[in-house]
């Protein structure tokens, strides 16, 4: 897998996660520290031991935009 098919299944994993990457910045929440731990997920071949943030961080940087908490 190329780095470019790899930054679109960076997408899809966070659209499943109702991560909104659309804009100039996306925003990171507490519930995004979550790591993916269960090797009988979906997620788990690529994204095992990775956090929704850290995968969030990984888009925003390839894709040239911000990343920013959420206060609540």
């Amino acid at each position: 897998m190329n780095e470019e098919q790899y930054i679109e299944e960076c997408k899809k994993f966070l659209e499943y996660f109702d991560v909104d990457y659309s804009g100039d910045t996306i925003l990171l929440t507490d519930g995004g520290n979550s790591c993916i731990m269960n090797p009988n997920s979906q997620w788990s071949e690529l994204f095992g031991g990775h956090s929704i943030n850290g995968v969030a961080q990984y888009v925003a940087e390839k894709l040239n935009k911000k990343t920013e908490w959420l206060e609540y």
